[in-house]
């Protein structure tokens, strides 16, 4: 299973997850799990902060901003 974060909400849930396999002994499934939800929690972080950076880069600009937008910003 490859989780999907979609919110805040199961952001914070995948967190508490990885705080709580990271706080015991893990096995292969265990571990295997932590890569999952590792791996969930930075897309999401890392969609965000794209976000974030183009919202900057469209209130800086005006409603012009988001007009040749590549997804690298």
């Amino acid at each position: 299973m490859n989780p999907t974060i979609r919110n805040e909400a199961e952001h914070l849930t995948a967190l508490r997850r990885m705080r709580d396999l990271l706080e015991k002994p893990l096995g292969a499934d265990e571990a295997r799990e932590l890569a999952q939800v590792n791996k969930a929690i930075k897309v999401y972080e890392e969609s965000i902060a794209v976000m974030e950076r183009v919202a900057r880069k469209a209130a800086d600009r005006g409603e012009d901003a988001v007009t040749g937008l590549t997804g690298e910003e």
